[in-house]
């Protein structure tokens, strides 16, 4: 029996660390502190930032920027559990979950969606509005990328279709700037 352990994105572009096994579990545990758990970390502070920034919009609606910051972290939290697969594989195995279902909704939607929460934070917090036009625009812009990356039947495909989204979503980069300097 062969068992094959990965390190943050369960990418397996390195070099391969064969040798006995006390050598490649001590190896697994130190790698996997640096980059997996130090992810996972971050990952659940965000999700407790996120709690608690939503907790101060409940108590003070009018400030938009609570909000935008919450959903901002909340994204971002599941974006970043795309960087520590390797401290949960039994939950993707035990759901049935196929490794690129896991892409297209961590890696995929919820890294396009962090685009949009992304902007939507810095124009709220710079207190500058929204027409309903670009409003719709803006979720346009977020919906069609994300419903590419949802499309593709294998991994290889799924990547480049993610390179295309990620291109796609500096249009709302560019607005982030024309909020910030104009």
């Amino acid at each position: 029996t062969i068992e094959i352990w990965v390190d943050q994105q369960g990418l397996m572009d390195k070099y391969p660390f064969i040798d006995v096994y006390d050598n490649v579990y001590n190896k697994f545990l130190t790698v996997g502190l640096r980059d997996s758990k130090s992810s996972l970390i971050v990952s659940y502070i965000m999700f407790i930032v996120a709690f608690i920034y939503f907790v101060l919009f409940i108590f003070r609606n009018k400030d938009k920027s609570n909000l935008s910051f919450s959903r901002l972290n909340l994204c971002s939290a599941f974006y970043m559990l795309t960087m520590c697969v390797a401290e949960y594989p039994r939950i993707i195995i035990n759901s049935n979950m196929s490794y690129l279902l896991y892409l297209k909704l961590f890696t995929g939607a919820f890294g396009l969606i962090t685009t949009y929460f992304t902007v939507s934070f810095i124009r709220d917090y710079l207190g500058a509005r929204d027409t309903f036009r670009r409003k719709i625009y803006r979720i346009c812009i977020t919906i069609i990328p994300v419903i590419l990356v949802m499309i593709p039947k294998d991994l290889k495909t799924f990547y480049q279709f993610l390179y295309i989204a990620y291109v796609m979503l500096g249009i709302h980069m560019l607005y982030a700037v024309k909020i910030i300097y104009i």
